[in-house]
C-alpha cells in the first residue's frame, strides 16, 4: 500500500468529513472508494497495456454552425 498526501478545498473536506463520520468509515477508505469508483466508471486499463481515454463528445441536437464555421 502507498502513502500519499492530498490538497482539498476546506469546503469538500468538512463534506467528506460528515459523510465519514455519518457512514462511520475513515478519510481513507472514502478515498480508497472514491478512486476505485472512478477507475471502475472509466474502466481504467492498466495490466492490458491500454491507456485511458477521456469518454467522446456527445452531439446534443445543435444544427446551428458546424465546428469549422464556428472556428
Amino acid at each position: 500500500m502507498k502513502r500519499m498526501q492530498i490538497q482539498l478545498a476546506d469546503e469538500v473536506y468538512d463534506r467528506a468529513r460528515k459523510l465519514c463520520e455519518s457512514r462511520e468509515i475513515s478519510f481513507a477508505e472514502l478515498v480508497r472508494r472514491g478512486i476505485e469508483y472512478i477507475l471502475s466508471v472509466y474502466n481504467v486499463a492498466s495490466e492490458d497495456g491500454q491507456s485511458w481515454q477521456p469518454p467522446k463528445p456527445r452531439r446534443l441536437g445543435w444544427t446551428g454552425l458546424s465546428d469549422a464555421e464556428i472556428k
